[in-house]
């Protein structure tokens, strides 16, 4: 017997050891006009869903059967201004393996099951010299419900340059997860900034990478010298709104400030007074790392850190990220770079400014990185 219609009311009791055929079909075959409580096995991804009427609208039923979890990283051994060119042996025996390109720097990554994924991002540390230590990047996490067969760009910033002298850096880039071809804020997953570039020892304000601020400007300044962490400096004026950083409270206009994600304003402009030096490039203008002059390559990491000029009592770069950070030329003040801002759209948020940071002056700075998770169908 089959009933195509009418309903069943009470409380039914199936006294068998039998099965209740229920309907079967892909994600495309459901039903148009689903009603609160309807069930369904989706053969897309292989377990029941229920219709709950709120975003998403078809809710898995069940757990993981295989978790994935995996760590895309920045494909870079040393600070890079610019993206890397090939993968490597990076991902050899791991879940990534031959599931990862390339485009301009960024990592392509097609999501291989419909469900609740992690993403857990950390931006990029500002460069460190012989005497102070470069902002750290912020850790921005958030859970999406993403379906089989979407592609992602990856972007996993690069620290800015490890100076072998007392003077400026650049800053750290931003660590970016965007809908492929995505040039919206609703593109967006995660942005963890990076943060600012060390400037010389007693005039060094470099701010951490800002987990929090979304919408306003960067982070404020923060001391980079390792017995400092904490203490109150000085940075410029960020960006606002998703954009690069401003020079506008730099003397002279030296600074140079980190990339944002749109495209415009600073965005990769050359230092008015050495144009042989950049701002950081926004996410949408390609996110190089900022130049630096010759004769030190103190340069922004790629990701959009603003570059730093290398000479003493100048400026360290802006850390890239959502907004980029500012930078501020103060000859007897502080005048490290400042820390970028980040966005996250996920749900069930956490978030870290400055979290990503190697504390030993003259150590390598830290890269940023996503580690990804599949938490549920």
């Amino acid at each position: 017997m089959s009933l195509n219609t009418g309903n069943i009311g009470g409380n039914p009791n199936f006294n068998t050891t039998g099965a209740i055929k229920i309907p079967v079909g892909t994600s495309a075959q459901r039903p148009g006009s689903p009603r609160v409580g309807d069930l369904r096995f989706n053969t897309d991804i292989g377990v029941l869903e229920i219709y709950a009427g709120s975003s998403p609208q078809w809710h898995p039923i069940g757990s993981v059967a295989s978790p994935f979890s995996a760590t895309f990283v920045s494909l870079l051994t040393t600070s890079s201004r610019t993206g890397p060119t090939s993968i490597g042996s990076y991902y050899n025996n791991t879940v990534l393996n031959g599931q990862v390109t390339l485009n301009g720097g960024k990592q392509i990554w097609t999501v291989p099951s419909s469900g609740y994924w992690r993403f857990d991002a950390y931006g990029a540390q500002g460069g460190t010299n012989s005497t102070s230590v470069g902002g750290g990047g912020a850790r921005v996490r958030g859970d999406f419900f993403l379906e089989q067969g979407e592609t992602l760009e990856i972007l996993c910033g690069s620290a800015g340059y490890l100076s072998t002298n007392d003077c400026d850096t650049g800053g750290g880039g931003g660590t970016y997860v965007v809908k492929q071809g995505g040039t919206s804020v609703s593109d967006i997953l995660v942005i963890a900034a990076g943060g600012g570039g060390a400037s010389n020892q007693g005039h060094n304000s470099q701010g951490r990478g800002d987990a929090a601020n979304y919408s306003g400007t960067g982070a404020d300044g923060k001391h980079g010298d390792a017995s400092q962490i904490a203490s109150n400096g000085q940075g410029g004026r960020g960006g606002s709104g998703g954009y690069a950083g401003d020079r506008s409270l730099s003397g002279s206009n030296r600074g140079n400030p980190g990339g944002g994600f749109y495209s415009g304003l600073s965005s990769y402009t050359p230092n008015p007074t050495w144009s042989e030096t950049r701002a950081g490039a926004s996410y949408l203008d390609g996110a190089q790392g900022g130049t630096a002059n010759d004769t030190t390559n103190s340069f922004g990491g790629f990701g959009g850190g603003g570059g730093g000029h290398g000479n003493c009592f100048i400026s360290g770069g802006g850390g890239g990220g959502w907004n980029g950070g500012g930078c501020e030329v103060q000859y007897t003040s502080y005048h490290g770079g400042q820390g970028g801002g980040s966005r996250n759209n996920g749900i069930n948020p956490v978030a870290t400014s400055g979290a990503n940071r190697n504390n030993t002056v003259g150590g390598q700075p830290n890269h940023g990185r996503v580690e990804v998770t599949k938490i549920g169908l």
